[in-house]
């Protein structure tokens, strides 16, 4: 109970990650603080109008489910079986499951021989009470081998990667390890949601044949999640928990 305290105000901005909540979107306790609000995701996507993109850490599916809107298909991968269970569900309601082709696995063992036009993805940033001052070296996990594993990843998949990442993060730490994987244009968004600093969206392009390095392009967004039209439905503690419950029996269910 005391975690459900602590992420209850993600329960009340539900509307706001997955518009169409009360179709039946299942979301664990994770998944809350995880993925992305809908409007962010839906404008990644806007700017990805791909044939085929990857998500190599695609949790509940919030990216996966617009980029499949925008996209002819969607790779979405992650290593929890339980999150692609929860993702594939969550598509069927947005009608996009057919697009989006799901793979349980670690993404730098199973994307080996796929190929495609982006890769486009929000890594792991290890809980909501991330650093004020964020290491790139963190994304995904130290372990894993941090932005640097990803973009080495990413680069042999497709020339273009998106990554959603803390507003706090280290600016000069991801341009140099995007420099170091070769990728030649580098776009810093600014993403400020309902009046408020968000996240960063990193825009990447691989360098072709060794082309000059381009210039690092700083955008800003502003996004609206319309917060007035849902906020009062249903927020207290009970219906919280009564959620998380049905959401574990569905995890439980064959």
């Amino acid at each position: 109970t005391n975690t459900l305290t602590k992420t209850l105000k993600y329960w009340k901005r539900r509307y706001s990650l997955f518009s169409r909540f009360d179709k039946g979107v299942v979301l664990d306790e994770v998944s809350f603080f995880s993925v992305c609000p809908e409007v962010l995701a839906a404008h990644m996507a806007s700017r990805c109008s791909f044939n085929t993109v990857v998500d190599p850490f695609c949790g509940a599916g919030g990216n996966a489910i617009q980029l499949a809107l925008t996209c002819h298909r969607v790779i979405a991968v992650d290593v929890d079986p339980a999150k692609i269970k929860l993702a594939r569900r969550n598509a069927q309601i947005y009608g996009v499951e057919k697009k989006i082709d799901f793979r349980v696995g670690n993404c730098f063992d199973i994307l080996d021989r796929v190929h495609a036009d982006a890769v486009v993805t929000s890594p792991p940033w290890g809980g909501p009470g991330y650093s004020k001052h964020f290491d790139a070296n963190d994304l995904c996990s130290r372990e894993a081998g941090g932005m640097s594993s990803i973009l080495k990843m990413a680069r042999k998949i497709a020339p273009r990667t998106v990554l959603h990442v803390p507003k706090t993060v280290d600016r000069e730490q991801c341009l140099h390890l995007s420099r170091n994987a070769n990728f030649g244009r580098v776009e810093f968004e600014d993403v400020t949601i309902d009046g408020r600093q968000n996240c960063i969206n990193i825009y990447l392009k691989l360098r072709q044949d060794n082309k000059q390095l381009g210039p690092v392009i700083n955008t800003k967004v502003e996004l609206d999640t319309n917060y007035k039209n849902w906020w009062s439905r249903s927020n207290d503690l009970n219906a919280y928990t009564t959620y998380l419950e049905k959401t574990s029996k569905f995890l439980n269910s064959k």
